[in-house]
Order: C-alpha cells, then structure tokens, then sequence
C-alpha cells in the first residue's frame, strides 16, 4: 500500500543542487555493529559512493527506527549484507539511467498539467485548493509535493498565502527522497510558488546516501503536476 504523506506539483522552472557531507558511520549513535559499519565504508571506497547507515532522526522520518534496523541487519552474515548494499547500489545506479533516458529529450524538465482548468471555477476571489506533485521517477509512486490554495483574480490564478510541503512514495520501493527541511516564497504577483526540499536519499532500508539533496521547484498556481529527473 502507497504510504502518503501527502500528494499533487506544477513548475515552469527547476533546478537540483547537491553536496556531499562526510560519511560518518557511527555505531555508537545508531547502535548497530561495526562490522556492518566497515562493510559500507569499505563498498563506498570500491565504487566511489557515499552510502551510510540510517541516522535514528532519518529512520524515524519514514516511520522506522534503529532498533528494527539492527534486528535486521544482524539476521545477515557479511556477505549477505555486502550483496545486500551491491543490490541496493544497482537499482540506484539503474534509477538514474532510467531517469537519464527519460527525460534527457526534455531537458530534464516535463510540464504536463492534469487539471482541467475549465472545471475550475472562475469566479474572482474564490478559493480552489490541491495538491500539486513533482514527480522525480517517471511514474507516480514517489514526489515532491506541495498542498496550496489559490483563487481568480483579475484575469489569472493566484496563490493564497499559506501552503503545506511534503512528498509520498512507496514503502520498499527505493531509492526515494525524503525531506528533512523545506520553504516557500510565492512569487510573480502570486502568481508563482518557488519551493525548495533539502532531502535524504533513502536507498535501502536502514541504508541511506549522506549526499544532501537540495531541488527547487516553482509551481504555478492552478496548474497540474510536474514530471522531470532529479539529475542535472
């Protein structure tokens, strides 16, 4: 069953930024053995990734926690948690070509509104809300979303002033991205929402990229959603 924290986005512009922090995997905090920790230092150093054990605060955004995650990985031997990362670490690698592929024809930017604007009422000043998605994947599992309110006036929809961040995806369906901070400013006479979701990238259960991830995304008022990589 989808998990979703919420759903529905719209943007003329978007623009991914990334920077790496350092990989710090401390059994300490999360309680897990460190023989799993070196298994994932080890891996990052072969194929230049940046893989680490999810922090509890990390966990705890997708409804887990260290003590489910420790349960699991201890059920492993060495190898099977190595093949476990090197699985996890194919589907990420092929998640970005299909991305790649996707929408390289785009620019990596797909507007496709899904609102029948028509159906919306045009009254001036009346107030319409939804949900708006920034779709990352090629389909419709995992977003970006925004919840807002706008209404009609003086020819063209505009945002009201107030506006809720969040995202959906699929429990198991990895990689997604996950929030862990995020803003809005409306713009362009209101007529515009520039957002901007400082995320994790979740690859495996319990596992976690420590690249932060930072997309902004402007969404048009009484638009529909978005579809687009989060590759640059």
């Amino acid at each position: 069953m989808k998990r979703k924290i919420f759903s529905t986005i719209l943007s003329l512009s978007l623009a991914v930024q990334s920077f790496t922090t350092p990989v710090v995997l401390a059994s300490d905090d999360n309680n897990v053995s460190d023989k799993y920790a070196q298994i994932i230092v080890d891996f990052n150093e072969k194929y230049g990734t940046s893989y680490k054990i999810a922090t509890p605060e990390e966990l705890e955004r997708t409804g887990s926690n260290i003590d489910e995650i420790e349960d699991l990985f201890i059920q492993m031997s060495e190898d099977e948690f190595y093949n476990y990362i090197y699985n996890a670490y194919l589907i990420d690698v092929a998640d970005k070509q299909n991305q790649d592929i996707t929408f390289s024809e785009h620019n990596n930017v797909v507007a496709l509104p899904n609102i029948n604007l028509s159906e919306i009422n045009d009254s001036n000043g009346v107030n319409n809300s939804g949900v708006q998605h920034y779709y990352y994947r090629g389909s419709t599992t995992e977003s970006l979303a925004v919840d807002a309110t706008w209404w009609y006036g003086d020819g063209d929809y505009r945002y009201s002033s107030y506006a809720t961040m969040g995202y959906t995806y699929t429990p198991g369906h990895y990689p997604y991205y996950v929030p862990y901070d995020s803003s809005y400013s409306i713009i362009n006479l209101s007529r515009e929402m520039a957002c901007t979701y400082n995320c994790n990238k979740y690859i495996a259960n319990g596992i976690t990229d420590a690249t932060n991830w930072t997309v902004n995304v402007n969404f048009v008022a009484g638009g529909g959603d978005v579809w687009g990589a989060l590759y640059a």
